[in-house]
């Protein structure tokens, strides 16, 4: 850089070199380097306001194209996080249904063990009602024979009484007539003194 000020390079033309040192704004240096080239046309100024119509619509655009970058990017940080929370609740529902299956699971084991322990209750019930069946038979046998043996033992009573009777007889008889003093045949073949 320092050599490029002390020996500046050689211009190939010297006389627009001259015409650009003397340059101080934009006009100027536009005017030095292609003489002509900075004087408006004879339709300058209604090409200017095309231009100027056609930048304004592109501003106008750009503005609109700039709402719908910023919409469309909160509409993505809203998906976004929208994901994140239904990504997270989907991960709850996940744990949640895994639970449950266990939970279920865990129910139909115990539902298996009952059934089974059902079973085993139904076939104990069915030899219980079927021993309770024997048990009734025999004891209806025995009510049949307790039956019997009242009807035996009240024959017995009876013919004991009617018997019982007799004898008091014969032993009133017998007090009589002791104390008469007489002792009387009472149809018997054994005598008493």
């Amino acid at each position: 850089m320092v050599g490029l000020v002390r020996c500046p390079p050689l211009r190939v033309d010297p006389d627009l070199d001259r015409r650009i040192e003397g340059a101080h704004d934009l006009d100027t240096i536009v005017h030095a380097v292609a003489p002509g080239a900075n004087t408006p046309r004879a339709d300058w100024d209604t090409e200017m306001e095309i231009l100027r119509v056609d930048v304004r619509y592109h501003r106008d655009q750009l503005r609109e194209c700039e709402k719908w970058l910023y919409k469309e990017t909160d509409l993505r940080r809203q998906a976004e996080s929208l994901c994140a929370v239904v990504s997270n609740e989907r991960n709850v529902a996940v744990e949640e249904a895994r639970a449950l299956r266990e939970e279920r699971d865990e129910v139909s084991r115990q539902a298996a063990l009952a059934a089974v322990s059902l079973q085993k209750s139904a076939d104990i019930i069915d030899l219980l009602k079927a021993r309770i069946g024997e048990y009734d038979k025999k004891i209806e046998g025995a009510r049949t024979t307790i039956r019997n043996d009242r009807l035996k033992i009240k024959k017995g009573l009876s013919d004991l009484t009617s018997c019982l009777k007799t004898f008091h007889q014969y032993l009133e008889s017998r007090q009589r007539d002791r104390e008469s003093g007489c002792l009387v045949d009472h149809g018997t073949d054994t005598a008493l003194p």
